[in-house]
């Protein structure tokens, strides 16, 4: 009797494990993709006839697995544990350095593979240019990745792959040596970063804060209008606080939050209105037009900025500065929001973050279709 008590207690518990995915997602109780950075398997339908199906049943195990309460919690646990004995990530998705400071993997990995077309985008440039007979100044910004920056203390593993990254950046600058189509954001947050300054980027997500963006701000309007910035103009903004939960940490499943000063410009004798234009992304298009008591306070006409998730941290600190500036987010660039404010461009800027310049944000740009696209725009009437 006490023997087939505990079979049935068994079989009992088993069946509880196997259904407790259902049991849970029927609570509201989740696992998260986001957290593990990639597609968690979806419950299968499920009928007595799969039972004979072996592929049925490796998506029913694949389901299981992905939702066992409490296993994501359990990675945690144990991440942080390997994390705290030997300092080294315990992921190979995030690195981290002798000061906990986390990176994507990409910032690294992506550097190492693949064909890094700089020479062509550097030709493209000044293409695009020569289509518009010189009356279109365009642009060419990348936000550096953090661990390009901090210059921290590597790993083994860290230091081979941050070889790569080194050498795809002096690949960009030996393409744009001619010219002022690169504007260099290394050089400024690098001394920065030498001279002590804090708080340039997020320790456990990728990006730089508000406060490392001011580089990119300050490199942009001194591009167009030297010695037009002014740092002590910008000032936390409303509402002031940012939270931000770290994209890399999630990644161990660790939700750390940090939280920063959202920053703007403020510059006396300036008024600034906004427009958004609804688009495929949530951010839409975003226009600014600024009036100022002095027509030299302002850079003149339209610019047109194609900006990722880095430029967003200094979209504040630029539109006091320009008559009329567009941001447009990368993943509008194909859905027809962006030529459309081409032909009265008297600027356009392509801001990426550095990991994504080999080929993710290259490879639209060199679309034969999309290039003959933008030299139609281009061309004067």
């Amino acid at each position: 009797m006490r023997h087939r008590l505990e079979h049935i207690l068994t079989v009992g518990l088993f069946v509880a494990l196997i259904l407790s995915p259902w049991v849970v997602g029927a609570l509201g109780v989740r696992a998260s993709a986001e957290r593990e950075n990639r597609p968690l398997a979806e419950s299968p339908g499920w009928s007595v006839g799969d039972a004979l199906d072996s592929g049925r049943f490796a998506d029913f195990e694949a389901f299981v697995t992905d939702h066992l309460p409490l296993r994501q919690e359990s990675a945690a646990a144990i991440n942080w544990a390997l994390y705290a004995a030997t300092g080294e990530s315990p992921v190979e998705n995030a690195f981290v350095d002798a000061s906990g400071v986390w990176s994507l993997s990409e910032d690294f990995l992506d550097a190492c593979v693949g064909e890094f077309r700089a020479t062509a985008l550097a030709d493209s440039v000044a293409g695009w240019e020569a289509a518009s007979d010189g009356t279109t100044d365009i642009v060419i910004m990348v936000a550096p990745d953090k661990s390009s920056v901090l210059n921290a203390e590597f790993g083994v593993r860290n230091r081979i792959a941050d070889s790569c990254q080194a050498q795809r950046e002096q690949q960009l600058r030996d393409a744009f040596a001619v010219g002022d189509d690169l504007v260099d954001l290394w050089s400024p947050l690098r001394g920065r970063a030498a001279a002590g300054e804090d708080g340039l980027y997020f320790v456990n997500d990728s990006h730089w804060t508000s406060r490392g963006s001011i580089t990119m701000a300050a490199a942009l309007v001194e591009r167009f209008s030297p010695d037009l910035f002014d740092s002590t103009q910008v000032m936390p903004a409303a509402p002031a606080a940012v939270t931000v939960t770290g994209d890399v940490t999630r990644r161990l499943g660790w939700e750390r939050d940090e939280t920063i000063d959202r920053l703007a410009s403020f510059r006396p004798g300036v008024s600034t209105d906004q427009e958004v234009v609804p688009s495929l992304t949530d951010q839409g298009v975003r226009i600014y037009t600024s009036a100022a008591d002095r027509p030299e306070q302002l850079i003149s006409g339209t610019t047109v900025i194609v900006n990722d998730s880095m430029g967003n941290y200094a979209e504040g600190m630029l539109a006091p500065y320009f008559e009329r500036v567009v941001f447009v987010n990368w993943n509008d660039l194909a859905g027809g929001e962006f030529l459309p404010f081409v032909p009265s461009a008297d600027r356009i800027v392509f801001e990426t973050v550095q990991r994504a310049m080999y080929p993710r944000a290259i490879d639209p740009l060199l679309d034969p279709a999309f290039d003959q696209e933008l030299r139609s725009a281009l061309a004067p009437d």
